[in-house]
């Protein structure tokens, strides 16, 4: 009786140089493809143990309702032509401390917005606010 001998036959090994390979130029691509910037060092001074200065006085606040695209808008219930700049030179001039709360309604075109807020500030206004409610009941605390 003959027996049958198999021989094992060797399975040929898994090369990984093509692996590496792929890993270094995975590796290279990131590098290539990243932006790096210098970081820099931001100075920050600690405050002080001083009290806080509360204002005495209320600050005043100026309504500023915007509700089409066709240039007109309404500071506290007067009409104004966004092109009409000596009356809101004079409305700004004579209030030069207030703050103006930008309300508008949704279907206003952002660069309607962003003239007015434009015109506003080269008009000498200091603060401007957009409202994030429709009728704003309290401004950061403090009622119009």
């Amino acid at each position: 009786m003959q027996l049958i001998t198999t021989t094992s036959q060797r399975k040929n090994p898994i090369s990984l140089t093509p692996l590496i390979d792929v890993v270094f130029i995975l590796l290279l691509f990131f590098m290539l493809s990243s932006s790096f910037q210098k970081w820099r060092q931001v100075n920050i001074s600690a405050p002080t143990n001083s009290p806080t200065i509360i204002p005495s006085e209320k600050p005043e606040f100026a309504i500023v309702q915007l509700d089409s695209d066709d240039g007109r808008f309404r500071i506290d219930d007067t009409l104004f032509q966004i092109d009409d700049l000596e009356s809101l030179q004079t409305l700004i001039s004579a209030r030069p401390d207030a703050i103006y709360v930008l309300n508008t309604s949704p279907d206003v075109r952002v660069q309607t917005m962003v003239t007015l807020v434009d015109t506003l500030k080269a008009l000498g206004a200091k603060d401007i606010s957009l409202a994030s409610e429709e009728n704003p009941t309290e401004l950061n605390g403090v009622t119009p």
